[in-house]
């Protein structure tokens, strides 16, 4: 159980001074009974705040068991809406054609890094449409981004 800091003090502090006075014997009724009272009091409130405490618990793993549902959706609704396919050309050299699944425009950054450096290119794709990444040569790695999305990372084999 817990229990309030100010709570538990003044009940420690009632029934300290209720048992000196009665160790002293200068108690009189009407104090021992004011005391009593004051300590059924705090009692009450103890308990009171026990259940709220108990109904907040309670409240608390209901609400983390719905995040725990809604995880995947969140994690869903982030996934870049974008599929890639890898087309090796005739000589050396690949193209990387970028299809925007969603179907509004996406604004995508393109981020390839090959041998060490690298370059950057943006675009806005029409939902449902492609484009096109041509160049991109073995071990080279391109990053798909777009506001509001995680990234999608492709690496050339």
């Amino acid at each position: 159980m817990v229990v309030s800091p100010n709570i538990m003090k003044n009940y420690l502090w009632l029934l300290t001074v209720s048992l000196v006075l009665l160790d002293v014997g200068c108690v009189r009724k009407s104090d021992l009974d004011a005391s009593l009272q004051k300590n059924a009091d705090l009692e009450k409130q103890v308990a009171e705040q026990s259940m709220t405490i108990s109904k907040l618990q309670v409240e608390l793993t209901q609400t983390k068991a719905e995040i725990a549902q809604l995880q995947p959706l969140a994690a869903k609704a982030r996934t870049l809406p974008v599929t890639t396919r890898l087309v090796k050309g005739r000589g050396a050299g690949y193209t990387l054609f970028l299809m925007n699944e969603a179907r509004e425009a996406l604004r995508f950054s393109i981020k390839i890094t090959s041998l060490g450096k690298t370059h950057t290119a943006t675009q806005v794709v029409d939902g449902g449409h492609g484009w096109p990444l041509p160049g991109l040569a073995s071990s080279d790695t391109v990053e798909i981004e777009s506001e509001g999305y995680d990234p999608t990372l492709v690496k050339i084999p």
